[in-house]
């Protein structure tokens, strides 16, 4: 058994090159290259709301050319904004950014990061958003797209959208709010830091609920401030010192009371609270845990399971993961970035009925070994039950799904596969 771990990790190694070449150039993985973030604020047009459009890309997933003395990147950016039905193109903006870097260094910096702005005006309403991302050096190009929802705004008392905040750096020109476009946090911190506008039509005093929701919808944290209104617009940046988050997926929830303490309005912000290396992806730890049966022995699985604390299973979980590390030196774990990559893959593509993606026999072979080399897809013979065949030439193996069912519940039934029974529940 030992042996079939240490064979998966280094085919995880060998397969990283591979993975990264293949994908770099699709939504898959370069999506997270960039992040991007849309903000509702109430404007002097009563009709429409003013949209913000953050895009925020690291230096490290952009290419740099030596240009003199200094580094060079170029990109594009193309925003369009369409209504919910995506028939109708409302808004379009398309960009070119300039990022330059005095030293090799800097370039491959996940730190250092390029952050655009741009503004429009919308009525209230639903509609949807693509940002596409094309690098003009490496020609690499990525898209996003997500709903947009613009809110409205009444007259007496109401909630601009939240912004995160990365940090504030002090200027000869004031301060300056350096936001948090990826929503991202750190594990355990005891702080996050955001900025709102509350509008009012006068001078008032108001009850301001913060609240810290768990995906479930548990709250984790709750504090109520009161807060002295000036007529027009109140921007706020607040600190929420809160109880140490773990590692998962949250909502930041402000409500705002009258004097009657009748909630007026009210607006949340999902974020997301990280542990340095671990993929974007995992945000539960029991299940991140019952994923490692491919990597890891039932023993190692059981020990970190049976510590005696959550901040402990915690610790355990990261110590895994560190004697896997090809480059402790680095921000990321190739290892553990690449086999959450297939587990979330398998989810996504191998999920049937109430079984999870990475439980099923496709899902099994694909996050030891990775996308095949080839597939041969038989879904429609008379003469037979569905079927796959999937062929790994580097090391020799194929392997062939049957669907029995007719429901896509494809099973691995070659004789040849015995192993890999080792490696399930």
């Amino acid at each position: 058994m030992k042996l079939l771990k240490y064979f998966l990790v280094s085919f995880l190694l060998s397969s990283l090159l591979y993975a990264q070449a293949d994908n770099a150039g699709t939504n898959e993985n370069y999506n997270s290259a960039f992040s991007l973030d849309a903000l509702s604020y109430k404007s002097k047009d009563t009709t429409a709301s003013r949209v913000d459009i953050f895009v925020q890309i690291p230096y490290s997933n952009i290419q740099f050319l030596k240009n003199d003395n200094r580094y060079k990147a170029e990109y594009e950016i193309n925003i369009t904004i369409f209504d919910s039905t995506k028939d109708n193109t409302l808004w379009n903006e398309v960009w070119e950014e300039e990022v330059f870097a005095d030293n090799y260094e800097q370039t491959l910096s996940y730190k250092n990061f390029n952050l655009s702005l741009k503004s429009t005006s919308l009525e209230p309403d639903n509609y949807v958003l693509r940002c596409i991302i094309e690098d003009l050096n490496s020609r690499k190009n990525a898209s996003q797209e997500f709903q947009l929802h613009v809110k409205s705004f009444n007259d007496t008392l109401s909630l601009s959208s939240i912004l995160l905040i990365k940090k504030i750096k002090e200027t000869p020109q004031g301060d300056k709010i350096i936001p948090n476009i990826p929503h991202t946090v750190r594990a355990l911190n005891e702080e996050l830091p955001f900025y709102y506008e509350i509008y009012s039509r006068e001078k008032r005093q108001v009850n301001v609920i913060y609240e810290i929701e768990d995906k479930s919808g548990e709250k984790d944290f709750s504090d109520t401030l009161q807060i002295e209104l000036k007529k027009g617009t109140n921007k706020i940046t607040e600190k929420l010192e809160y109880p140490s988050l773990t590692f998962g997926e949250y909502d930041l929830v402000i409500s705002i009371c009258d004097s009657m303490n009748t909630i007026m309005d009210k607006v949340g912000k999902p974020f997301y609270a990280k542990v340095k290396g671990t993929p974007r992806t995992v945000t539960d730890l029991d299940d991140a845990i019952d994923q490692m049966i491919y990597i890891a022995d039932s023993d190692e699985i059981k020990k970190i399971k049976n510590a005696d604390t959550y901040v402990e299973k915690l610790q355990k979980y990261i110590g895994f993961w560190a004697s896997k590390d090809p480059s402790p030196d680095s921000p990321c774990n190739e290892v553990m970035s690449e086999y959450y990559r297939r587990i979330n893959y398998a989810v996504k593509n191998f999920s049937i009925h109430k079984e999870d993606g990475w439980r099923t026999d496709m899902g099994m072979v694909y996050v030891t070994l990775g996308q095949p080399d080839n597939i041969e897809r038989h879904p429609f013979n008379m003469s037979s039950k569905p079927y796959e065949v999937w062929s790994y030439t580097n090391i020799g193996r194929t392997f062939l799904f049957v669907d029995y069912t007719g429901f896509g519940d494809y099973r691995l039934v070659n004789n040849n596969s015995q192993d890999w029974n080792r490696y399930r529940y």
